[in-house]
């Protein structure tokens, strides 16, 4: 983990819904424009953290990346558009693709949400001072961060390779 050394921006007051304010990589690219190295990252703004992005990415991932295991190295081509053009476009597989993909998606976003309580139950003491600090003084530094978290470590369970 890095120490971030440098000014740092709260994107919440800045989210909206016209572009670059719009998407979470834009508004920091927004940021970093403006010389800002690090972001404090709103979790309830589905705009930065939502599942249904993380679904979206993970069919990408799949369908346009041939990233499944079932469906290695395949690629199916999928006309980007407005939804109801999405809808009505006679999509370029069959039924039974449609649900080894859609299974591969779920399988996708499952290993990662695994992977994720993996870490955090291995590093759950970390994960609880970090709590308490938090709750002690509402507002840390990112070397206090640094300094909670020593020692934690990725488990051999969580790692992709």
């Amino acid at each position: 983990m890095t120490t971030v050394k440098g000014p740092a921006i709260f994107l919440a007051q800045f989210l909206g819904d016209k572009p670059p304010f719009n998407e979470l990589k834009s508004i920091c690219q927004w940021a970093r424009s403006l010389g800002f190295v690090g972001v404090q990252i709103p979790t309830w703004d589905a705009r930065c953290i939502d599942l249904q992005k993380a679904a979206e990415l993970a069919r990408e991932m799949v369908v346009n990346q041939g990233m499944g295991k079932k469906l290695r190295d395949q690629v199916f081509h999928v006309d980007e558009g407005m939804m109801m053009e999405r809808l009505v476009h006679e999509r370029q597989y069959s039924d039974e693709t449609a649900k080894v993909i859609d299974d591969e998606v779920e399988g996708l976003i499952t290993e990662a949400a695994n992977r994720a309580r993996i870490v955090i139950r291995a590093n759950l003491d970390k994960v609880e001072a970090l709590k308490k600090k938090l709750i002690e003084k509402e507002t840390i530094e990112a070397e206090e961060v640094l300094d909670v978290l020593k020692g934690s470590a990725m488990p051999k369970a969580a790692a992709l390779y």
